[in-house]
């Protein structure tokens, strides 16, 4: 044993020895800064004095790397040591940021949060610097506050919890209270009520908890309807028979076994001159009447939530929020090859690099566009509207707000009011 510990002790003596791969990596002290990022949270700011646009700064120092690489020489392979330089971001921490100005183009100083009521038809154009390096110039576009009268619109919502018997007992854990708790947080939401984010606006929109189920019968618990159904009942076509309620009063919303969560962009768009932009893949068909609209499963006329979806919402406080946005035909602000959207069409909203799960987002400035790579003049924010993924989900846009008043107003299957 002690031949073996001595063998260890030798081993780990020549590997500490031997000189690893980024060995020599090193920022020099002081740091030698060569690039300052300055990044607004929104690429629109709405001017009524309320709505706040924030700004993070990142700030980029040059950095050498030495290695040992092998290379070829005359037939033979040699190890030689080779100097890299990049640039890398200096932890906030280690940043003063009593050294940090933000200020706009003509140099008047602005803080880390911005609001105004001047509007202007140019955009605004900020800067930042530090320890004497300046970032690229920002464009912020500013709109003046929305003079829309918004008719007020509230939607019936009734949980159907489709319960195999067999399973009853993973279902006990579903109460009123919890659910009540999710539509009262969507509809702080929907009246931007948690946060004066740059371009958000009160949608006019209210979630309510159905009363009474299409009879007239006043529900047990107030909009939930719960069934026990048979262990090898097939839930999708249980629900399509027995379970959509009429979808001109109720948003139908599913808690079951599923195999994933569930919910649709609209399908159809009546013919009444209304224009809601699509993507390719998702196409409206133009349709006189409701009644010419089909559907085949009932995701295409309600929402389907996994039950670990639904524990997973109650445990967070939020998650409800973004399927509602898709089936009102809101698309995805973020986009990578294999998921979300390249372009959500709503101006007041970035589209993020879809790389890892964050609160801080990257994209682009419009002008300067590489939708796959960083390249030193990306945009950082920190999300806060429902489309974003990994976003804590606090507001809707004002261009996203009308997507979803268009759709209610004029997509069969997503016109249910009260």
């Amino acid at each position: 044993m002690k031949n073996i510990g001595f063998i260890i002790c030798l081993v780990c003596i020549c590997i500490a020895c031997e000189k690893q791969e980024y060995e020599s990596y090193k920022i020099e002290a002081p740091l030698n800064i060569v690039r300052v990022n300055l990044s607004p949270n929104s690429p629109v700011l709405i001017a009524d004095g309320v709505a706040e646009l924030k700004f993070l700064v990142k700030v980029f120092n040059a950095v050498e790397d030495t290695r040992l690489v092998e290379e070829e020489v005359a037939g033979d392979i040699r190890v030689i040591e080779k100097t890299f330089r990049d640039t890398v971001e200096i932890l906030a921490e280690r940043i003063d940021t009593s050294q940090v100005k933000i200020y706009k183009k003509d140099g008047t100083p602005v803080g880390w949060t911005f609001r105004t009521t001047d509007f202007s038809e140019d955009p605004l154009e900020f800067q930042a610097s530090y320890q004497g390096v300046e970032s690229m110039t920002r464009e912020v576009v500013l709109r003046r506050p929305p003079e829309d009268v918004l008719e007020p619109i509230t939607v019936p919502v009734v949980f159907h919890i489709v319960v195999p018997r067999s399973l009853a007992y993973a279902y006990s854990s579903i109460y009123a209270e919890d659910i009540q708790k999710l539509i009262d947080r969507v509809n702080r939401v929907f009246k931007n009520d948690f946060i004066h984010a740059p371009s958000a606006i009160d949608s006019k929109i209210t979630f309510e908890l159905a009363t009474h189920d299409p009879r007239g019968n006043v529900l047990d618990e107030k909009g939930i309807n719960r069934v026990e159904v048979a262990d090898n009942t097939v839930i999708n076509t249980y629900i399509k028979n027995n379970l959509i309620w009429d979808t001109d009063h109720y948003l139908n919303i599913y808690i079951s076994d599923f195999t994933s969560t569930q919910t649709r962009l609209p399908s159809y768009i009546l013919n009444t001159g209304a224009q809601l932009q699509m993507d390719a893949y998702n196409k409206l068909r133009v349709v006189n009447s409701v009644a010419d609209a089909r559907y085949n499963n009932y995701y295409e006329v309600g929402i389907g939530i996994t039950k670990s979806n639904y524990y997973s919402m109650v445990n967070y406080g939020h998650g409800l929020e973004d399927l509602l946005g898709t089936f009102y035909g809101l698309l995805p602000s973020y986009y990578n090859t294999w998921e979300g959207a390249p372009d959500d069409f709503c101006d007041d909203t970035y589209t993020a690099a879809y790389t890892y799960m964050s609160i801080e987002k990257w994209t682009f400035q419009e002008d300067r566009a590489d939708d796959k790579h960083k390249n030193g003049q990306e945009i950082y924010y920190n999300s806060y509207q429902i489309m974003d993924v990994y976003s804590p989900a606090y507001t809707i846009t004002y261009d996203q707000v009308k997507r979803i008043r268009t759709v209610i107003e004029n997509c069969p299957f997503r016109m249910m009011r009260k």
